[in-house]
């Protein structure tokens, strides 16, 4: 007869469970092993997207000590600064300032290392590799665990904004000495050639009356007819040079005058719908305005041949409306020949210099009409603004 230990079965039992367990801890030690392992490499892929996204941003990344000195930068502004990432470190970003701007920067860094909160400071940038630029720093203070202060900053490249806010600054000093020298010849041509003329006037007019032969009589008479007409072109050519109702009379005047000229000259049927000048324009927009007005209607007479103009112009309190209409035989601005395109174009980047939007529609009914709509924005505080729109004359 075979003897089984009663006690050995508690135990073979025991060692079972134990055996189960451990097997199960064991898998559950290789499952927690491969989640660590796609945990890393998540982690690595994050941090390599994290590094790319940090090296090839638009902007550059640097980490600055309290003097400035560069402790990290990121590829993009190792190429503004024209020098490799690793040789940077240790220069300080205050070395690659024009030195037209270098208290400037000195003020910002010390400002941005005592205050909390984002800095900004504009300065010429001029690079190793002797490029030169203009860029934007944005500087932000941080604070380490063991309290070291450092400062996050970002340069961004703002080149090509300076450069075009440079030649619109340009492009406003020469209209501003281009609209001085219209004044300078209107004001001449009032005063010595206009006066001239009225007295030629007078002493033909004397002569028609002093004059005992029918045919001087006649003469005279066909001299006051031309003199009459030279005056009236020299009114005509001062106006247009510089309108003095613009300045005594307001924008209103000014473009009433300037529809009804144009239509007499060029044979032409117009309407007008001009609303109050309240509030009144600035001085400089009201001349620019007049300037826009007055470009369309040579562009709709001169090159799309109209027969027919509508001008309808609304003050708002924030805005000024401008609707022009004409109606003639050639194809709209916005899809004609090159020259209409041309000039369509003309017209827009006008528009655009004077901070508004023009647009140009054809009727689609086959009736030669074509409409500009312009939308000028209108600060309340004109004064503030009348700088932006001296480059729009």
């Amino acid at each position: 007869m075979q003897y089984h230990d009663p006690v050995s079965r508690p135990a073979e039992h025991t060692t079972h469970v134990l055996a189960q367990a451990l097997h199960r801890h064991q898998e559950e030690l290789v499952q927690q092993n491969d989640e660590l392992h796609r945990a890393q490499s998540e982690l690595a892929a994050a941090r390599d997207r994290y590094r790319d996204l940090y090296d090839f941003a638009p902007v550059g990344y640097f980490t600055l000590d309290v003097d400035g000195r560069i402790l990290d930068v990121n590829r993009t502004g190792a190429t503004l600064l024209g020098m490799a990432p690793l040789t940077l470190r240790g220069h300080g970003l205050g070395r690659f300032v024009l030195a037209g701007d270098s208290d400037r920067w000195q003020r910002h860094l010390q400002h941005a290392v005592a205050t909390d909160g984002l800095q900004r400071l504009d300065v010429a940038i001029a690079a190793h590799d002797s490029r030169f630029g203009y860029g934007q720093i944005d500087s932000l203070r941080t604070l380490a665990d063991d309290g070291a202060i450092t400062l996050r900053v970002t340069l961004t490249d703002i080149t090509g904004r300076m450069r075009a806010d440079m030649d619109r600054r340009m492009a406003a000093l020469d209209n501003d000495a281009r609209e001085d020298e219209r004044r300078r010849v209107a004001l001449e041509l009032h005063e010595n050639l206009g006066q001239t003329l009225s007295g030629l006037k007078l002493d033909v007019t004397h002569l028609v009356h002093v004059s005992e032969s029918a045919a001087c009589r006649q003469a005279a008479r066909a001299m006051l007819t031309a003199l009459d007409a030279a005056v009236s072109t020299v009114r005509r050519i001062t106006a247009e040079l510089h309108p003095p109702m613009l300045d005594d009379l307001g924008l209103n005047a000014a473009i009433d005058w300037l529809a009804h000229d144009t239509s007499q000259r060029m044979g032409l049927q117009h309407s007008l719908a001009l609303g109050p000048e309240i509030p009144p324009l600035a001085p400089a927009t009201a001349l620019a305005v007049y300037r826009f007005v007055q470009a369309a209607l040579s562009h709709l007479l001169h090159h799309a041949d109209s027969t027919d103009v509508h001008l309808e112009m609304q003050r708002q309190p924030d805005a000024l409306k401008l609707v022009m209409q004409a109606r003639g035989t050639v194809g709209p601005l916005s899809a004609g020949s090159d020259r209409q395109t041309h000039d369509g174009q003309l017209l827009q980047h006008r528009a655009r210099l004077m901070g508004g939007r023009l647009m140009i529609a054809a009727a689609r009914d086959g009736s030669g009409w074509q409409s500009l709509y312009l939308s000028l924005p209108i600060a309340l505080n004109e004064q503030g603004r009348a700088q932006h729109t001296d480059a729009l004359a």
